[in-house]
């Protein structure tokens, strides 16, 4: 008997063999050849169905499955851009002083969950050592779609002597220099072409502005005082040192919309630390920002989608 039921399994445990090995061959052939950025993907998965079965398990512990799923994601998806529909209600969700080695963690969370919720980004990125953070430039290559990289400056340089930020009082020459380089750098993240400017502390002297069109910039964003396209509500009051309450940063949206024009909103990462980490309270407030936008079917654009 012990013998017999030893010979069934064997059959059992060959069949499987042979019929694995046929789903594989096949597989290949009509999906891994035809679509060879799904193969890493394809092999985990595999993997993880032969673990199962061979063990007669029917499920794997959750955090195994969501670290494998990630990884999954990590190696072999492509940017799925966010699906919105043509509304009259439109924001730009503005996010400054993404840079390099600084507010990682949070500017990957926000990035991610802005996505997740189906909304886009304008990132204003410090292009001053910004090839060298690895990590940062990782996360912007793979959510590019739904991403659009604007020039924040050069290095955003405030001047403990005059007060002053980076391009308030620059001259023509040094502006144009430093826009070319910036862009430069940019532009090999995502392959796009760098046509939005922030600049730091959205303050911008009249010689930076005469460069901006040779350099192909066509829109500024500073403040409403700067630029027709400067900020209308921002999450965050330096000034007091504190988040701005929702129902205010909507009720200035509320105004552009009964104008017929788009609302941008402007925030930082830095807006949701407390003690140089990550305060789960104060960004809660942020998902529930995104939450009522989606709400109150407004959608996000970019300043590419003009």
């Amino acid at each position: 008997m012990v013998s017999s039921r030893k010979e069934g399994n064997f059959m059992i445990q060959s069949g499987s063999i042979t019929l694995l090995v046929h789903l594989l061959i096949n597989t290949y052939y009509h999906i891994i050849k035809k679509y060879p950025q799904r193969a890493a993907s394809f092999i985990i998965i595999l993997g993880i169905a032969t673990v199962v079965f061979f063990n007669g398990r029917t499920a794997v512990t959750n955090s195994w499955e969501n670290n494998t799923v990630k990884m999954v994601r990590e190696i072999t998806y492509k940017c799925l851009p966010v699906e919105q529909n043509s509304v009259d209600k439109k924001v730009v969700l503005r996010l400054d002083d993404i840079q390099a080695h600084a507010y990682t963690e949070i500017s990957k969370k926000i990035i991610t969950d802005t996505t997740n919720h189906n909304m886009k980004l304008v990132l204003g990125v410090i292009p001053y050592n910004f090839p060298l953070d690895k990590p940062i430039n990782k996360v912007l290559k793979k959510n590019s779609c739904n991403l659009e990289l604007a020039l924040h400056g050069w290095d955003h340089f405030l001047s403990q002597e005059t007060e002053e930020y980076e391009f308030e009082d620059m001259k023509e020459a040094e502006a144009a220099s430093k826009i070319r380089d910036g862009k430069k750098i940019l532009e090999q993240i995502d392959g796009q072409p760098v046509i939005t400017f922030i600049p730091p502390g959205n303050l911008i002297s009249d010689e930076t502005k005469k460069v901006l069109d040779d350099e192909g910039i066509k829109y500024l964003s500073g403040d409403s005082q700067s630029s027709v396209y400067g900020l209308d509500a921002t999450t965050f009051d330096f000034q007091n040192n504190k988040l701005i309450d929702n129902e205010e940063i909507l009720k200035r949206c509320d105004e552009k919309f009964s104008q017929n024009k788009f609302c941008v909103i402007v925030l930082h990462p830095q807006d949701y630390l407390t003690d140089d980490k990550i305060d789960l309270e104060k960004y809660g407030k942020y998902i529930n920002l995104l939450e009522e936008l989606r709400n109150q079917q407004i959608e996000s654009i970019t300043f590419r989608d003009l």
